[in-house]
């Protein structure tokens, strides 16, 4: 793998956690019930453990995905290393977009359309 590769697939594995981090601390911030979370999954996780441990169980849940993922970046051939860094920095330009969201309490951009999709699937599934 060259150098190129690895300094990349670095840089995304830190911008996934340090995405995902201010994530966890914007949502600690914003969510004081587990009624205002707008995600049902984690609503249900917050209702039976409270909003504080849920974003914990959820950022130590996103380290170890990050880390198996960038873990087989480096172990898997140029291809996957290029899907896993495009990738990566969608994932976290995303988590970035929501976290600020969460510290302006307004949507930009990226969240008013993550926002349309996700109901508008809530609706096809309801």
């Amino acid at each position: 793998m060259g150098t190129l590769w690895i300094i990349a697939t670095l840089v995304v594995i830190s911008l996934l956690i340090i995405a995902k981090f201010l994530d966890v601390l914007s949502t600690l911030r914003r969510i004081r019930y587990a009624s205002n979370e707008s995600n049902p999954f984690a609503r249900k996780m917050m209702y039976r453990w409270g909003p504080k441990i849920t974003v914990w169980i959820v950022f130590i849940v996103a380290l170890v995905i990050i880390g198996v993922a960038g873990g087989v970046a480096f172990t898997m051939g140029p291809v996957f290393q290029a899907i896993f860094i495009v990738f990566g920095t969608f994932v976290s330009v995303v988590q970035f977009a929501v976290a600020r969201a969460n510290w302006t309490g307004r949507d930009n951009l990226i969240t008013r359309l993550i926002r349309k999709r996700y109901f508008s699937i809530q609706k096809l599934i309801k």
